[in-house]
C-alpha cells in the first residue's frame, strides 16, 4: 500500500481499523429500527390479545395507516439529513470543529423544527387527516387509526432525530 509514492506496511492495518471504528457505530445505529419493529411487532399484538379478539388486525391498522403517515415527515427530515452530510464532511477534512459543530447543531434543529411542527399537527389533527388519507376505512378503524395517529409525536422526533444523527456520524 503507498502513499505518497512511499510503500508503507502498516498503513493497511491503520485504515482497516478506522473502517471498522467508523462502520460499526453506524452498522449498529441502523440496526436499531428494525430490531424496535420486531420487538413492535410481537409486544404490541401480544398486548392487544389481552383487550380485543382482533388484535393482529389492530396491529395491522397501526402498520398499514398510521406507520405510513408517519414516515412522510420522517423521510422529508431523512432529507435534512442527507444535505447536511456534504457539509459537515467538508468541515471534517479542513479541520475546522467549530464549523462542524454549527453544521450539526443546524442540521439537528431543522430536524426538531420539521418534526415537531408535523408531530403537533398529527396530535391535533389526526381525525382529519385520517378521514382524508383513508376514506375506505369503516369508521370503527378510522377512529382506531385517529387515536393511535395522535400520539405519534414522539416517534415522528425520535425516528428524524435517529436519522439525523445517523446521517452526521458518517
Amino acid at each position: 500500500f503507498k502513499l505518497d509514492g512511499k510503500p508503507r506496511g502498516n498503513t493497511f492495518i491503520l485504515s482497516y481499523k478506522q473502517l471498522i471504528a467508523t462502520l460499526l457505530p453506524i452498522s449498529l445505529s441502523t440496526l436499531i429500527l428494525p430490531i424496535a419493529r420486531v420487538f413492535d411487532s410481537f409486544t404490541i399484538v401480544n398486548f392487544l390479545s389481552k383487550y380485543s379478539n382482533n388484535a393482529t388486525s389492530l396491529y395491522g391498522i397501526y402498520t398499514g395507516s398510521v406507520e405510513s403517515v408517519v414516515n412522510v415527515p420522517v423521510a422529508i427530515c431523512y432529507a435534512v439529513a442527507v444535505s447536511a452530510l456534504p457539509q459537515i464532511s467538508r468541515s471534517v477534512k479542513n479541520g475546522d470543529f467549530i464549523k462542524i459543530k454549527d453544521d450539526f447543531l443546524k442540521a439537528v434543529s431543522i430536524t426538531l423544527f420539521l418534526s415537531c411542527i408535523a408531530g403537533i399537527v398529527l396530535f391535533f389533527f389526526s381525525p382529519t387527516v385520517t378521514k382524508i388519507l383513508f376514506s375506505s376505512l369503516s369508521q370503527s378503524e378510522k377512529q382506531i387509526t385517529s387515536s393511535l395517529l395522535s400520539p405519534s409525536f414522539f416517534t415522528i422526533v425520535g425516528l428524524s432525530l435517529l436519522q439525523t444523527l445517523n446521517s452526521c456520524l458518517i
